[in-house]
């Protein structure tokens, strides 16, 4: 779950994932395989999604703490019970568990959750699509960035702001 929140990859991203993709000194983790599910075996691949999936996500310090402490068992970060490449079945039910802890996530809403962050930090829009791998930008601004009501409040108080800073510098400028 972690490097769905904190990395934002999609579940074929995070699934193809081994720990020599993830670079602690660099602070990177580098994306270049997938596993999908063909008849419920794990299938690694090369291609992934778009050609812009191919990158490079810098790892969070929560992140980076979790990881930093995970034994290395198998090559593959995501791994069944067995340190094998999970299942279909055994990946449904790795989030099934979710349910039982009384939230019930997905890892794609932790794919939103990391975009509307990089808008809410104030990350340009050209760097979060860099960072989710979208080939097309339209893709990060109307489908992953959520706009909250702190944030439609935020942009009001700095509209106002400026009108009345403008307003206090005309009239100065009268008297």
């Amino acid at each position: 779950m972690a490097i769905g929140l904190y990395a934002g990859l999609r579940r074929e991203e995070t699934l193809g994932l081994m720990w020599s993709n993830i670079n602690l000194e660099t602070n990177r983790i580098k994306i270049n395989r997938s596993l999908t599910f063909i008849n419920n075996r794990p299938f690694i691949s090369d291609n992934l999604k778009t050609k812009a999936a191919h990158r490079e996500i810098p790892i969070q310090p929560s992140l980076f703490d979790i990881l930093k402490d995970v034994e290395h068992k198998a090559l593959y970060i995501c791994v069944d019970t067995n340190n094998n490449l999970m299942s279909e079945t055994a990946y449904k039910r790795m989030w099934g568990l979710t349910g039982k802890a009384n939230f019930d996530v997905t890892s794609h809403m932790l794919r939103h959750t990391f975009c509307t962050q990089l808008h809410k930090m104030g990350i340009d829009l050209k760097m979060a699509q860099y960072l989710m791998g979208h080939s097309d930008i339209k893709m990060t601004a109307k489908i992953y960035t959520h706009i909250e009501n702190m944030q439609i409040q935020s942009a009001d108080d700095k509209i106002k702001l400026f009108y009345i800073n403008q307003l206090k510098k005309s009239l100065t400028k009268e008297i």
